[in-house]
């Protein structure tokens, strides 16, 4: 929920901050384009190195300074960066999740059925 009510007002954040003025839009997706890549495999390169247990009880927390870095800040540097290490917070802690979820339920089902359980309630149009 940090990540989805965070990105939904992404830019309206830094248009309402006057961060926008004289710095490019463009580069902060880019950032977030650059970053958003490293963080499943690093994970999967991290799995067995680092608990599991220590990623998923850390991660909100990062995610919290993160987004009040986000929605408190009146530097454009911040703003940006923030916004790139949120979005990557969150894949890295999701492949942990899952990495954990896989080995505590080997039937698969856990797995299979986290997409529906995401869904649950959605509107549809």
């Amino acid at each position: 929920m940090t990540k989805g009510d965070t990105f939904s007002f992404y830019q309206r954040i830094c248009v309402a901050r006057g961060l926008r003025h004289g710095q490019s839009w463009t580069c902060v997706l880019v950032l977030y384009g650059i970053v958003t890549p490293f963080p499943s495999p690093i994970a999967a390169l991290l799995e067995w190195n680092v608990s599991a247990t220590t990623v998923i009880s850390v991660m909100p927390l990062l995610l919290a300074v993160f987004a009040i870095d986000i929605t408190d800040t009146v530097d454009f540097s911040v703003y940006s960066a923030s916004g790139a290490l949120l979005g990557f917070t969150i894949l890295f802690a999701h492949t942990y999740a899952s990495g954990l979820r896989a080995r505590l339920d080997a039937s698969g089902r856990a797995i299979g059925g986290t997409a529906a359980m995401l869904m649950v309630g959605r509107r549809s149009s």
